[in-house]
């Protein structure tokens, strides 16, 4: 039988179980009062809110568990002939809640009652996962952006901003922008790799983030009952590095309730950023108001249907209207002596600010070219590109003074950016009988934003984004005997999304352009034109966004779960079906790209270049660009599967002891494309037609490096579905064995020991954002502006593409597709990557109910999936020197003659001369070949400690703090290197401490004070609260990249009293600052990252005060104000690093937003 089949087999005849569960269930022992196990008792749990009641019955061992009931409060009770009944009230349950509540029972009549009054359990004493659980009150209390959930992901232990400080910014927590959830990693995951549900079902999308799966939708906090993160040691969980985030949204009840709120923020209320001060502007001019509401109850119809205790609804709608405050931007933007092409203001600063001319270029010794400088830098108004001229109006003025080689002179205070978003959430309860529950919930949202990141203020920046995403989920559980539960899902999660530029249909020939050049670009989508994007170095360039997108993620997911428990053990049974899809369009550069720069520099072609704008602004006023592109790309349909398996043992050893133990086994399809559109792999041995031609052309010239006999013209890309290549991008990992075991053990009766391990494989397909590559079927024209090294040019600003402009031949190249350019391909046997997790950790029970929690959590990712060159120079032809090697940069860099002249017209190696580093690559004809591979690895070890109280007595509060480290080998230091290079990872962040929290102020009506006061003051005072939200990491170490540094390094980081924004580390402790003294060609031997070397920290606070007023009975009025950054603690972005820049060393940005104060009314019945 094909494998699949026996797959498939399995799955139909497993008892399956609680893959992604988000229900809650009571486990535990019926014994009387000799300790003697009580079989055949009737435990029943009855929701209070809604008084639906689930029973079972304890089998032979005692034991009982009631299994997928909703968060709530619960009244426990049990029955049994001859003994008297039981009784406990006000068990709270929250998400994925396992609670041991063992019963005692004594001998007597059924009539009689045993009330227990102890409060719910608090210790996990029948588990081994790790979680921490935010109820629906700290929710709606806590003071958290836009209400949105998301950013109390931050307080979490082992949480750390893999995006830097900027994920925690408002900007980037409210629930129209959930892709930046995608910056988080939790104990050491990889980046992107957390697993988020809703109501369990996945709640992911990769289509908007940046990093790898991210939330999808966020539903209002008014719709939220709870939200966990787990780090979980139970085999039903997969498709996650073991850390999950689960939301549930929260049922109706027999009682109607609802809320109604409205928020509101204005400038007047926003402090003024840091640099904004400094530079004297004003604040930020936005707007922001946020409204919505809830309402839930019975289904009932007057005279047809009464749904008391049986049919629930609930529905919540939200709507938000803002002009986001954006960053403080501190760019370039051309002096207004550049602008007439006057640089001689340069020369003040040094000779090595001197501009040459490109069109004086012509051979010189050795294999190099010379230019003759531009006298006095400045460039005659006659010599102006007309293009060139009309494009430099949008460049706003500088405006501020910026630095001497005219860097930093332009700030934007106020960059808002319009968002518009709504969101529904409808959910229905229904209990068909007291054995048959079935419930089905549906969220979707609508979002309109930009333009954003108009840094330039006009249509030749930013963007504009509109989003529908929604997510369904159907759920039935079927009680078939009371130690036999049947629990089968079903969830569809889209999410689709449109980013186009705000100058989308431009009209190319206001700038200029000729009309056979805009001829050709419209052919295929005239609306695919926009602005071009114009990058001059040095300078901000226009239209510096990537290209318009269309696109759209869908995941149906099936789980059929049972519990079947026998005697000491919970045994249970799962099986999961995920099918992934993912449409994509991306227009790229449908208008080109034109870069500045190249050819400014000398007085030889290989001199260091000028710093500053004013290589790029001169070769942008001659009208000759560098380098450029244009587009013209295909779409892509990509799909994937995964089937999943387990068996799961929760085993009570002893009334003190539970052991867990599970296997889970999952089997990931790898991605096809639906018509076969991409690249597959590389085959190194396949022939191209150019090699007899090449290898007589290099064997007339050869270089003394490679001898004749070893100069190699082969290999090429291979095609997905042609040939006898399979349609899949990758061959299929089946070695996906996932075993997990842990152990809780109730040491004390208030102390729990705990501890596990597991292994997790991550999803290596849709979600991990690799590939596709569609060489051949997306098309990419390079403009070529020289096939002489500059001694003549062929290509301009008005005529990038003399040679037209290619269109994709598909797959009709073979093996000679993108010969001559750049590829990226997938290693076809890739291994899936994947995660070993471990913690041990003690809980105790303090006095005033109070958990502590500490203890050790490392984790061990393996075979990342990282980008590795397979045709990278040998590094035994870098140089290892500790200073610059002009000889080997000048053999390297010299020009030769091109033995693929003129065999690869209109690619990178069409010119008549190419370098000797070329030549030395593996596969020459290619100028790199980018290859997937599994080699990558990371570590992670920390000491966590968490300090919760449940909300009583007017306060409740949560504490964590993680002391962590962590190391990754996921780059290269060189690219011809065989490993990846081991160091600390630019997410270690040595300390995050969270604390979150609500006090009830003291005062009033059954308060400790003024409680009998009169009554106009009592309600003056009665109903206040204060809530707290607090976050602090520590910065990220620091990159400077193959410098010569002759200090010692220990000087370079300054104690914190001596850093500035102008000054962060000590710029003079030894680095080589000349542009004409850098290495090039070096073997880089490391340090990467510097972990005693950091970026600022992440500290901010966000408080709210909040007032209750009864209105009447069963009616509150809320009203609050937030703080949010309330003591508007400026968090600074990484300094610059690079050491020949003028700014190195100075911070010039702010990572999250400065205090915003918001105003709150809600109505609550």
């Amino acid at each position: 039988m094909h494998w699949i089949a026996r797959v498939a087999v399995f799955v139909c005849v497993a008892a399956p179980s609680w893959a992604q569960e988000s229900r809650a269930s009571i486990v535990g022992r019926v014994t009387d009062s000799t300790g003697a196990v009580v079989p055949g008792v009737t435990v029943t749990a009855t929701n209070k809110s809604t008084n639906v009641a689930v029973r079972v019955k304890s089998n032979e061992q005692g034991n009982y568990q009631i299994l997928f009931i909703n968060p709530g409060i619960y009244r426990v009770t049990t029955e049994m002939p001859g003994f008297k009944s039981f009784e406990r009230d006000n068990i709270e349950l929250r998400i994925n809640d396992r609670v041991g509540l063992d019963i005692v029972i004594e001998v007597g009549d059924v009539a009689e009652k045993i009330e227990v009054t102890a409060s719910t359990p608090l210790l996990e004493t029948t588990t081994a996962n790790v979680g921490t659980v935010v109820d629906n009150r700290n929710i709606a209390e806590l003071p958290i952006p836009h209400g949105s959930v998301r950013s109390l992901f931050y307080l979490l232990n082992g949480a750390v901003l893999a995006g830097g400080s900027y994920s925690i910014a408002p900007k980037f927590q409210d629930p129209s922008r959930p892709a930046s959830s995608s910056w988080l990693t939790f104990n050491g995951s990889p980046v992107g790799s957390t697993e988020f549900t809703l109501d369990g079902v996945p709640n992911t999308q990769t289509a908007n983030s940046d990093f790898g799966s991210a939330i999808s939708n966020q539903p209002p906090a008014d719709a939220i009952q709870e939200l966990k993160l787990e780090t979980t040691y139970d085999a039903s969980v997969g498709h996650t590095s073991g850390t999950h985030v689960n939301m549930i949204i929260r049922s109706g009840t027999n009682d109607l309730h609802g809320s109604a709120y409205f928020f509101y923020r204005d400038p007047a209320f926003y402090a003024n950023t840091f640099f904004g001060n400094r530079a004297g502007q004003e604040r930020a001019d936005f707007n922001y108001k946020r409204g919505g509401g809830s309402f839930s109850g019975p289904i009932r119809i007057p005279g047809v249907y009464n749904g008391s205790d049986r049919t629930f609804f609930m529905y919540a709608y939200e709507i938000m209207d803002e002009a986001t405050q954006g960053y403080a931007f501190v760019g370039t933007v051309p002096t207004m002596d550049a602008r007439k092409g006057d640089f001689s203001w340069l020369l003040n600063l040094g000779p090595q600010y001197q501009l040459y001319d490109p069109f004086t270029t012509k051979p010189a010794p050795n294999g190099r070219f010379s230019r003759q400088p531009i006298p006095g830098n400045i460039i005659p108004a006659s010599r102006h590109d007309p293009i060139a001229l009309k494009a430099m109006q949008y460049w706003p003025e500088p405006n501020i003074p910026g630095r001497p080689d005219g860097t930093n002179n332009y700030a934007l205070q106020n960059q808002p950016a319009p968002n518009r978003y709504q969101n529904h959430v409808l959910r229905l309860d229904h209990m068909l009988t007291e054995k048959h529950r079935t419930y089905a919930r549906w969220v979707n949202y609508f979002k309109k934003e930009g333009p954003y990141r108009n840094y330039l203020r006009n249509i030749a920046s930013g963007r504009l984004f509109n989003a529908q995403p929604y997510n369904v989920v159907l759920d039935d559980t079927y009680m078939a005997t009371p130690n036999l539960v049947i629990d089968m899902r079903y969830g569809y999660q889209r999410f689709q999304s449109v980013s186009i530029f705000p100058s989308q249909g431009f009209d190319l020939s206001t700038l200029g352009f000729p009309q056979a050049l805009i001829d050709q670009l419209s052919f295929r989508n005239p609306a695919a034109i926009s602005f071009p994007s114009i990058a001059p170095s040095g300078v901000q360039p226009l239209q510096g966004e990537g290209g318009s997108n269309a696109q759209g993620d869908d995941i149906h997911s099936a789980f059929v779960d049972v519990n079947r428990p026998t005697r000491n053990h919970a045994l249970r049974f799962g099986a999961e079906a995920r099918i992934y899809r993912k449409n994509y369009y991306n227009f790229g550069y449908a208008t080109p790209r034109f870069v500045f720069g190249g050819y400014t520099n000398g007085p030889l072609d290989n001199s260091p270049g000028s710093p500053g704008q004013g290589q790029g602004m001169a070769a942008f006023l001659l009208g000759q660009p560098s380098s450029g592109m244009v587009d013209r790309n295909d779409s892509y349909a990509l799909k994937n599967s995964t089937y999943g398996i387990y068996i799961q043992d929760d085993w009570r050893v002893t009334p003190m002891l539970t052991v867990t133990m599970g296997l889970r086994y999952e089997y990931m399809g790898p991605m096809t494309e639906r018509f076969d559109r991409t690249v597959r792999g590389f085959d190194p041995a396949a022939q191209l037609p150019i090699a007899a031609q090449a290898l007589a052309n290099y064997a007339a010239n050869p270089i003394p490096e490679v001898p004749v006999s070893a100069f190699q013209v082969s290999g090429g890309v291979t095609f997905a579905g042609v040939g006898n290549q399979p349609r899949t991008l990758y061959q299929a990992d089946k070695w996906n064995f996932m075993p997990r075991v842990g152990f809780a053990y109730n040491l004390f009766s208030n102390t729990v020991f705990r501890g596990g391990y597991g292994i997790y494989f991550l999803d290596p397909g849709i979600v991990s954002r690799f590939g596709p590559y569609q060489y051949g079927y997306s098309q990419t024209t390079p403009l070529i502006p020289t096939l002489d090294n500059g001694v003549t040019f062929r290509a301009n600003l008005a005529n990038p593409f003399p040679d037209g402009i290619q269109e994709p031949p598909g797959n009709g190249e073979g093996a000679m597709t993108y010969v001559g350019r750049g590829v990226s391909v997938f290693d076809t046997g890739l291994r899936n990557p994947y995660l070993q997790r471990w913690n041990l950790n003690v809980q105790h029970l303090l006095p005033g109910n109070i958990v502590f929690e500490t203890g050790y959590a490392g984790s061990r990712s393996t075979r990342l999936r990282i980008s590795r060159s397979i045709d990278s120079m040998p590094v035994e032809y870098l140089s290892t020197l500790p200073t610059r090697d002009q000889a080997r940069i000048d053999r390297l860099g010299s020009q030769v003659s091109n033995p693929f002249y003129p065999l690869l017209p209109g690619t990178s190696l069409a010119a008549r001369n190419v370098s000797v580093s070329q030549l030395l690559l593996p596969y020459p004809p290619f100028t790199s070949i980018s290859m997937t591979s599994s080699q990558g690895y990371s570590w992670y070890h920390s000491w966590q400690t968490r300090i919760e109280r449940r909300f009583a007595n007017g306060f409740s509060f949560q504490l964590g703090y993680t002391f962590a480290k962590m190391m990754e080998a996921v780059t290269y230091l060189n690219a011809g290197d065989p490993m990846p290079y081991r160091t600390v990872s630019p997410n270690d962040r040595p300390h995050h401490v969270g604390i979150s929290g609500i006090y009830e102020l003291p005062f009033g009506k059954g308060r400790r004070l003024l409680a009998n006061a009169p009554a106009p003051l009592r309600t003056l005072v009665d109903g206040w609260q204060v809530g707290v939200v607090m976050n602090s990491w520590s910065g990220s170490p620091l990159s400077f990249g193959d410098i010569i540094f002759s200090g010692d390094i220990k000087d370079i980081p300054l104690p914190k009293g001596q850093r500035t924004v102008e000054r962060w580390f000590n710029i003079g402790a030894g680095f080589e600052r000349a542009p004409a003294k850098q290495l090039a060609y070096h073997r880089f031997a490391g340090p990467l990252y510097y972990s005693g070397i950091r970026a600022d920290g992440t500290d901010t606070w966000d408080i709210s005060l909040m007032k209750y007023t009864n209105l009447r009975e069963n009616l509150k009025l809320q009203i609050r104000a937030e703080a949010f950054n309330a003591f508007n603690h400026p968090n600074f972005t990484a300094p610059n690093t690079s050491v020949t820049s003028s700014a190195f060393g100075t911070v010039t940005g702010e990572s999250t937003f400065t205090r915003q104060i918001q105003f709150g009314v809600k109505l609550l019945f």
